[in-house]
């Protein structure tokens, strides 16, 4: 007997000692042992690859309970490895691959399935009216725009007294800004004037939607991480352990980290900043980062955009079916087209492709009157994608809600800046018309927090009302008016918030 066939032996009758059924695939299992033994043989079996592995066992648990093989799941995770005194790491690779290989079949790629940490096909569940209870809490945050940034945006439902002391905003940044005369902006009153057509709404009631971030399998994840020794603490000395958060980086240039955030059903994608040579972080010198300054001339079109962030969904599996026809967002132009000295305007060297949400065929945009969804970071200057973000499961919990149906109440709201508010400065700054147009029905996504920090990502059914003339100079970021339909997220409205004079 050689000493490959004697290890095979060995491991053979470890697996058997773990589960007897083994023995009746042994012919498959043999195999199974001999190729993954052929073809790593230099493979380092020490403890922390033993507990990558059982971590990637236990995401076959769901599998597992499909196939009503629990007495086997539930050995597998109390199986302690360490205390075995054979090549234990060694045994924990063949029992995932023996797992895998007698539990799964291929798919129609012809690769194996495997089962899923999160659901990728979008789920509806219906539930009663009004199930959301008030969707007007006292306070309300909008939702992020782009990659994770908040639009610093206040709605409509809140109290007219706190609004007033806010710090004021360029409209359509975000950004804040200090109360000093000597380095305020001056200041622009928009008047919103409604040109357009007669409309109605044609529904007593419509769908609202709510983002359902379930947990999975982080339960069963942690209870697999209690049964490891890390060495600095005793992990089975702690009960009620969850999974929230895994992160894991690519240790290669050009590589990514991904965060895997269990709790919220959601992957993220970032740089390796570590390991990401751009040209900029090639330099040593300032005569280097000039060089490496981006030109207009620099940027790709669109399609050449579009071209790459397609690819890399494509290259990892990442499904654009629930999406709408990806676009870029250009937001940076309005500042590159506004400035006198083009040599020196910002240039972004990331840009972003979005690739629209829908829910039941309809595409879903945030209170600033943009289609929003999965975002695909686009680095300019190595032309490769640089990350990801609104990546989520999306498993939606749906319930009726009354709306408004009096055409005149919600052009009067438009007309005072919709969801957002507007902004109000008085005699100290000068007016600007903004004219808006005939209304369409869209949903919006919409973050509701509570006092616990906890947040609902909502989808609301709104009117969009276009701004067909915009102002006559500066920067105006804003492309239509967001007014929310349900009658209860207009019960509070105050009005713009008013800018207080400077001391």
């Amino acid at each position: 007997m050689t000493a490959l066939e004697s290890k095979i032996e060995q491991i053979l009758n470890d697996l058997y000692r773990i589960d007897a059924s083994f023995k009746q695939h042994e012919a498959k299992v043999r195999a199974i042992i001999k190729e993954v033994l052929a073809s790593k043989p230099d493979t380092k079996f020490d403890e922390r690859f033993a507990q990558d592995l059982r971590r990637k066992l236990l995401a076959q648990a769901d599998l597992l309970k499909e196939k009503n093989d629990l007495s086997l799941l539930k050995r597998l995770k109390n199986l302690k490895l360490m205390n075995y005194a054979l090549g234990a790491t060694a045994l924990a690779a063949i029992i995932l691959v023996v797992v895998i290989g007698l539990h799964q079949a291929p798919g129609p790629s012809g690769k194996n399935d495997v089962a899923d940490l999160f659901t990728a096909a979008p789920q509806i569940t219906r539930l009663p009216n009004n199930a959301f209870g008030t969707l007007a809490p006292a306070t309300q945050i909008s939702a992020p725009l782009g990659l994770g940034g908040d639009n610093g945006a206040e709605t409509f439902s809140q109290n007219a007294a706190d609004r007033s002391l806010a710090e004021p905003k360029a409209v359509g940044m975000g950004g804040g800004g200090g109360t000093s005369s000597a380095i305020m902006p001056p200041f622009v009153n928009y008047k919103y004037v409604y040109k357009g057509s007669e409309f109605s709404i044609d529904h007593d009631q419509m769908p609202v939607y709510r983002r359902v971030k379930t947990a999975a399998n982080g339960g069963d994840i942690a209870s697999l991480i209690r049964n490891m020794n890390f060495g600095l603490v005793d992990m089975s000395s702690f009960d009620d352990l969850k999974l929230e958060n895994m992160n894991l980086v690519q240790n290669k240039d050009f590589g990514y980290s991904f965060n895997i955030n269990v709790q919220e059903s959601s992957i993220s994608i970032y740089q390796n900043w570590q390991r990401w040579p751009t040209p900029d972080k090639l330099c040593q010198d300032q005569t280097c980062l000039d060089s490496a300054r981006l030109k207009i001339t620099d940027v790709p079109d669109d399609a050449a955009l579009i071209s790459i962030a397609d690819q890399f969904l494509k290259d990892h599996n990442i499904s654009t079916e629930n999406y709408d026809t990806p676009y870029v967002d250009n937001t940076w132009k309005i500042e590159y087209d506004n400035a006198t000295d083009k040599a020196n305007a910002y240039i972004p060297n990331v840009l972003t492709v979005i690739y629209p949400q829908k829910i039941e065929g309809s595409v879903v945009y945030d209170e600033s009157g943009r289609k929003a969804g999965l975002g695909v970071n686009v680095d300019v200057t190595v032309k490769k994608v640089a990350g990801l973000g609104e990546l989520y499961a999306q498993n939606y919990d749906s319930s009726m809600y009354e709306v408004e149906k009096d055409s005149g109440k919600l052009i009067a709201l438009a007309e005072k800046g919709g969801i957002n508010g507007g902004y109000w400065t008085g005699s100290a700054g000068r007016t600007e018309e903004i004219e808006l147009g005939t209304p369409s029905v869209v949903y919006v996504k919409n973050y509701r927090y509570s006092q616990m920090g906890i947040s609902d990502e909502l989808l609301i059914p709104s009117l969009m009302f276009p701004i067909v003339k915009g102002p006559v100079s500066g920067m105006f970021y804003q492309k239509s008016i967001i007014v929310p339909l349900p009658t209860d997220m207009q019960t509070h409205d105050e009005g713009p918030v008013r800018i207080l004079p400077a001391q």
